[in-house]
């Protein structure tokens, strides 16, 4: 499964290939939010983590513009942000189209479940295909 994790903080991105690379994942680091569509269009990875709060441009925004992209439409977006408050859970899933808003800081059994439901997706796909 092939990840791109946005996060203008380095020891987060840090923290989430350490999880990530447990799950056999291959993780792709993005601290600049600037060049986060251009990285997932060339990598067009199963899973975004991306953060909602970074300079110049907002998580929120970066999930809208992946989510009204044909070609990226369908890639599961999780935030993950330290944003708690139900009117931002509301702005998250709602607003920006995210599949799911994760709190900061990194719970394990979230990303576990996030793996899981993601990895289930994908076998059903699978076996739709045979």
């Amino acid at each position: 499964m092939k990840i791109v994790c946005v996060d203008d903080d380095p020891d987060i991105i840090y923290v989430l290939e350490h999880i990530l690379s447990r799950y056999g994942c291959e993780v792709i680091g993005v601290t600049d939010p600037k060049q986060c569509l251009e990285i997932v269009k060339r990598e067009m990875p199963d899973l975004i983590f991306l953060d909602v709060m970074m300079p110049d441009v907002s998580g929120w925004e970066l999930c809208k513009q992946i989510k009204k992209d044909p070609e990226t439409s369908g890639i599961f977006v999780s935030m993950l942000t330290v944003r708690r408050e139900a009117e931002d859970v509301k702005m998250s899933l709602e607003e920006a189209k995210a599949n799911r808003h994760l709190k900061k800081p990194i719970n394990l059994t979230e990303i576990n479940n996030v793996i899981g439901e993601l990895s289930a997706q994908e076998a059903r796909q699978d076996s739709l295909t045979l």
